[in-house]
């Protein structure tokens, strides 16, 4: 699916959540260019704008030590950013604000339960919306900001409950938009670090110290997609690689998805359950060309295998026969005997040696979801047939 970050600014990311509160009063900077990016922050729902010190060149303006208030369902935030600096700005007609460079370091978001951190972002190619634009907006779905890369250093998740999610870099360039709609989108986070010692006491902490980790590191790759003239949307690559643990590759081929469909999710407002059920009843039109799913085992099926099968108190074969046998009540009630011993006989030849899993749905043409939807009232058994779905025990 195309990815569509709602924002070049990590700020307006987060602020664009709030509800718009208003305008707060703030020192003029002297800058057009300056006044209206600070004006920008207000109507995504910032309070209490401040800075330290600003200074300013035609087509260029830099703060140092920029702060802020936000609220979001009751809860308070603030928000602090060492230094912002725009480049080659200037504003358009229709009060947008273009910028060729768009700087920030040391930004947080920070409340009682919730803190969001960067070391730095840079945004290039940003055409930020009108302010008219940014009051008008619903929910998260207030910025519609369009820009051709963005990159985030240093970007650090935490919470009061003991989570802490650090990664290193995340990057994302869109390319060939339709208004703000990029009809190509590559994405990447790179070194996202997943320890037992931050994360919240639970049974997922447990269950990964009961398994032997004490710290998963992933990285992100996919690209994606979108023809607006036939409606075909493309997830060629969407692959997470989780060192000694897993690596998950997703893969998709999608039609129907139309202007007008995507305009109506990418403004949606959770709240309105009319405009809910509207684009439910547009998603009947849209259709699955192919999809396919492979996970390739690292260590975690392995170490799964060995702590059941001890917990069982028998050998790992044994425990995998017995596992497979097991499935077989449960599968029937799937009434597809063809697709319930595909099921059965590559979940056993994966776990008698666990190298990947491929699952596939390949129909010989799209199939709608209406039709779907209608065959899992009527007949759900004939759904794997309908689709041509595959599963796979790939040893590689």
């Amino acid at each position: 699916m195309t990815v569509r970050p709602r924002t070049t600014s990590a700020f307006v990311a987060i602020s664009a959540i709030v509800l718009a509160t208003g305008a707060s009063a703030f020192e003029p900077t002297g800058s057009e260019v300056g006044d209206h990016m600070l004006k920008l922050f207000e109507a995504s729902g910032a309070k209490d704008l401040a800075y330290g010190s600003v200074t300013h060149a035609p087509g260029s303006v830099a703060f140092v030590g920029l702060t802020g208030t936000l609220t979001d369902q009751g809860e308070q935030f603030a928000m602090k950013v060492g230094n912002m600096k725009l480049d080659g700005a200037a504003l358009q007609a229709g009060e947008k604000l273009k910028v060729e460079t768009f700087e920030l370091s040391g930004f947080s978001v920070t409340s009682q339960k919730f803190s969001l951190s960067a070391d730095t972002l840079t945004a290039r190619g940003t055409i930020f919306p009108s302010l008219s634009a940014v009051k008008s907006g619903t929910g998260s779905y207030r910025s519609g900001s369009v820009y051709e890369s963005s990159t985030v250093s240093g970007l650090a998740i935490s919470t009061s409950d003991g989570l802490y999610l650090p990664v290193s870099e995340f990057k994302v360039t869109n390319a060939n938009y339709l208004d703000t709609i990029p009809r190509q989108t590559r994405l990447s986070a790179t070194n996202v670090e997943l320890s037992t010692k931050n994360l919240p006491s639970g049974p997922f902490q447990q269950s990964l110290k009961d398994l032997g980790y004490e710290q998963i590191r992933f990285d992100l790759t996919a690209q994606s997609s979108w023809d607006d003239a036939t409606g075909i949307m493309e997830l060629p690559v969407f692959r997470i690689t989780g060192t000694d643990l897993a690596d998950l590759s997703v893969s998709f081929k999608l039609g129907g998805w139309t202007p007008d469909l995507l305009a109506s999710l990418t403004t949606l407002d959770p709240n309105n359950d009319q405009q809910t059920q509207e684009l439910l009843g547009k998603l009947q039109s849209t259709s699955i060309n192919n999809l396919a799913i492979e996970v390739a085992n690292k260590s975690v099926v392995d170490r799964v295998l060995d702590q059941q099968s001890q917990k069982a108190g028998i050998d790992r074969s044994d425990f995998v026969e017995k596992t497979i046998t097991s499935l077989n009540v449960p599968l029937t009630f799937l009434k597809n005997p063809k697709f319930q011993q595909m099921i059965s006989s590559q979940l056993k030849a994966f776990l008698s040696d666990p190298k990947s899993l491929r699952i596939q749905a390949a129909p010989a043409s799209p199939i709608p979801v209406a039709q779907l939807v209608g065959m899992a009232m009527v007949s759900p058994q004939a759904i794997p047939d309908m689709l041509s779905v595959t599963i796979e025990a790939l040893q590689q």
